[in-house]
């Protein structure tokens, strides 16, 4: 897939009108940037983005459903610490933009309403 395909994806997301259509896009990515033979640089591409996604929200677009999806791509993404794009992780510094952000992270998701049946 070429840089400019991710870059569009990445480039939509934010005039899509439903947290639905986001959490796909999001998904989407992250199969994208997880996939077998994904280049340095589209992996690269998506994690930054999605880990400024997290850490420097635009205002409001951060719905609890989104933080998941954004938290989940994050997991899904770099979980294999075996693959050759892990080294992104390393070096991008992404370790401690995902620590800075715990705090937060943790109290929006107490936020998050639960149901019981």
């Amino acid at each position: 897939m070429a840089q400019t395909q991710i870059k569009l994806l990445i480039d939509i997301l934010p005039s899509l009108k439903s947290d639905s259509a986001r959490t796909r896009v999001i998904e989407t990515l992250a199969l994208l940037a997880s996939r077998k033979n994904v280049s340095n640089e589209e992996n690269k591409a998506i994690g930054d983005f999605l880990i400024t996604s997290l850490s420097n929200p635009p205002p409001t677009t951060l719905t609890p459903e989104i933080l998941v999806s954004v938290l989940n791509a994050i997991i899904d993404i770099y979980a294999d610490e075996d693959r050759a794009y892990d080294n992104n992780f390393v070096k991008s510094g992404h370790l401690k933009s995902l620590s800075s952000q715990v705090n937060r992270v943790r109290n929006d998701v107490s936020r998050i309403p639960t149901t019981t049946s």
